[in-house]
């Protein structure tokens, strides 16, 4: 037996509302893809009003001549996950050959250079803790593959 066909306002309904739905899924998508762009993208360069050294960094309103340190020396090492991406660093040694390291990391689109950091690492250098300070790939003189922040997912690579 035949089956009735549909009524044609039917179809033509089915069709409209198809034909609409597929907008604000593709407008969700489109502000997803904007969002995440926004908010991964990482600025390689240091900000240029705070690019600045150990051994002569300045804080609007703080004294940092005492948490000023020797020259470092400059370093680089391959990141764990990726060779191609060299991290660079500063190492400052202290005295003592067996004194303790910390490993200080900047933030979002910052860098080893920036002057909060470098008076961190002063503080600490200044009682005797070694430091490193390292520019996280995408960022300040590391290796820049993509310009994008990964949540930590691969940062933490450039730390360990």
């Amino acid at each position: 037996m035949d089956r009735p066909k549909p009524a044609r306002w039917r179809t033509r309904l089915l069709a409209r509302v198809a034909g609409v739905a597929w907008i604000p899924v593709a407008a969700f998508f489109a502000a997803s893809a904007y969002v995440y762009d926004k908010l991964s993208r990482a600025d390689a360069n240091c900000p240029d009003a705070d690019i600045q050294d150990p051994t002569s960094f300045t804080i609007a309103g703080s004294d940092t001549a005492p948490y000023r340190m020797p020259a470092p020396q400059t370093v680089s090492f391959p990141a764990r996950n990726d060779a191609s991406v060299t991290i660079a660093a500063w190492w400052e040694p202290v005295a003592t050959i067996d004194a303790p390291t910390v490993v200080l990391l900047h933030g979002l689109n910052g860098c080893r250079r920036n002057g909060p950091n470098l008076l961190a690492a002063g503080m600490l250098h200044r009682h005797g803790i070694a430091m490193l300070l390292i520019d996280m790939r995408n960022h300040g003189d590391s290796s820049v593959p993509d310009r994008r922040f990964a949540g930590g997912n691969n940062e933490y690579l450039d730390a360990l």
